[in-house]
């Protein structure tokens, strides 16, 4: 399949996956992109507090293993995992 990718460009790509595929992993990378920003933000500023801690964590950590993942749901790879 990468080889029909690297040789047919966009238009194998199209043939494989489907416009709608791909409008619903863009939205799903989209949602949890803003949850996983949302997590750290409410872990760090809105939680109770009392020893000082901060939770670890940055939001462009989360970013690029979403994109990852969406990356992945697109060709699957078992090496990957």
């Amino acid at each position: 399949m990468i080889n029909e990718l690297a040789h047919g460009g966009a238009s194998a790509m199209r043939e494989i996956i489907s416009q709608d595929d791909l409008v619903i992993l863009r939205e799903l990378e989209r949602k949890v992109l803003w949850l996983a920003s949302w997590t750290i933000h409410h872990a760090n500023h809105m939680r109770e507090n009392t020893d000082g801690l901060k939770v670890g964590g940055h939001q462009a950590s989360s970013a690029s293993l979403a994109t990852i993942m969406t990356a992945l749901a697109l060709f699957p790879d078992p090496a990957a995992a």
